[in-house]
Protein backbone atom coordinates (compact mmCIF):
# COMPACT_ATOMS: atom_id res chain seq x y z
CA UNK A 1 0.00 0.00 0.00
CA UNK A 2 1.90 3.64 -1.29
CA UNK A 3 1.48 6.18 1.76
CA UNK A 4 -0.47 9.02 0.69
CA UNK A 5 -0.67 12.75 2.04
CA UNK A 6 -4.17 13.33 2.81
CA UNK A 7 -5.15 17.58 3.15
CA UNK A 8 -5.93 18.51 6.94
CA UNK A 9 -3.29 16.18 8.89
CA UNK A 10 -1.00 18.25 10.53
CA UNK A 11 2.97 18.28 9.94
CA UNK A 12 3.36 17.92 13.97
CA UNK A 13 0.95 16.28 16.65
CA UNK A 14 1.50 15.95 20.27
CA UNK A 15 -0.88 13.78 21.84
CA UNK A 16 -1.21 14.21 25.88
CA UNK A 17 -2.25 10.94 27.24
CA UNK A 18 -0.86 9.68 30.34
CA UNK A 19 -3.00 7.28 32.21
CA UNK A 20 -3.06 3.57 31.83
CA UNK A 21 -1.38 1.19 29.65
CA UNK A 22 -4.74 -0.29 28.26
CA UNK A 23 -6.10 3.12 27.02
CA UNK A 24 -2.15 3.46 25.48
CA UNK A 25 -2.65 0.21 23.49
CA UNK A 26 -6.29 1.79 22.39
CA UNK A 27 -4.60 4.88 20.65
CA UNK A 28 -1.89 3.08 18.85
CA UNK A 29 -4.35 2.74 15.75
CA UNK A 30 -5.33 6.41 16.10
CA UNK A 31 -1.36 6.79 15.65
CA UNK A 32 -0.61 4.43 12.73
CA UNK A 33 -3.73 5.91 10.89
CA UNK A 34 -2.26 9.06 11.32
CA UNK A 35 0.78 8.24 9.94
CA UNK A 36 -0.63 6.35 7.07
CA UNK A 37 -2.39 9.38 6.04
CA UNK A 38 0.72 11.78 6.01
CA UNK A 39 4.14 9.83 6.92
CA UNK A 40 5.82 13.22 7.27
CA UNK A 41 3.37 13.83 10.25
CA UNK A 42 5.81 14.17 13.40
CA UNK A 43 4.35 12.45 16.07
CA UNK A 44 5.16 12.83 20.41
CA UNK A 45 3.09 11.32 22.79
CA UNK A 46 3.29 12.49 26.61
CA UNK A 47 2.79 9.16 28.56
CA UNK A 48 3.47 7.81 31.99
CA UNK A 49 6.58 5.63 32.53
CA UNK A 50 4.62 2.32 32.75
CA UNK A 51 2.66 2.71 28.93
CA UNK A 52 5.94 5.01 27.46
CA UNK A 53 7.76 1.29 28.54
CA UNK A 54 5.21 -0.19 26.02
CA UNK A 55 4.77 2.56 23.29
CA UNK A 56 8.73 3.09 23.17
CA UNK A 57 9.98 1.77 19.64
CA UNK A 58 6.50 2.15 17.84
CA UNK A 59 7.25 2.20 14.27
CA UNK A 60 4.41 5.56 14.54
CA UNK A 61 5.75 7.08 17.72
CA UNK A 62 8.36 9.45 16.43
CA UNK A 63 9.06 11.11 20.11
CA UNK A 64 8.42 10.14 23.37
CA UNK A 65 8.23 12.71 26.45
CA UNK A 66 7.66 10.96 29.81
CA UNK A 67 5.45 12.72 32.44
CA UNK A 68 6.71 11.21 35.72
CA UNK A 69 3.45 11.89 37.73
CA UNK A 70 5.84 11.04 41.49
CA UNK A 71 7.97 13.93 40.42
CA UNK A 72 5.23 16.44 41.47
CA UNK A 73 5.19 19.44 40.44
CA UNK A 74 8.92 18.90 38.64
CA UNK A 75 7.24 17.00 35.91
CA UNK A 76 5.82 19.66 34.61
CA UNK A 77 9.11 21.28 34.56
CA UNK A 78 10.86 18.16 32.84
CA UNK A 79 8.44 18.13 30.14
CA UNK A 80 8.76 21.79 29.64
CA UNK A 81 12.33 21.63 29.31
CA UNK A 82 12.07 18.51 27.37
CA UNK A 83 9.80 20.21 24.67
CA UNK A 84 12.38 23.65 24.66
CA UNK A 85 15.39 20.82 23.96
CA UNK A 86 12.69 19.91 21.26
CA UNK A 87 12.63 23.35 19.44
CA UNK A 88 16.10 23.99 19.89
CA UNK A 89 16.89 20.81 18.07
CA UNK A 90 14.72 21.87 15.08
CA UNK A 91 16.18 24.90 14.21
Amino acid sequence: MSAAIVPGVPDKICIVMMSAVGDAVHVLPVINALKRANPATRITWVLQPGPAALVRGHRSVDEIIVFDRARGLMAFADVSSEQATDRERAT
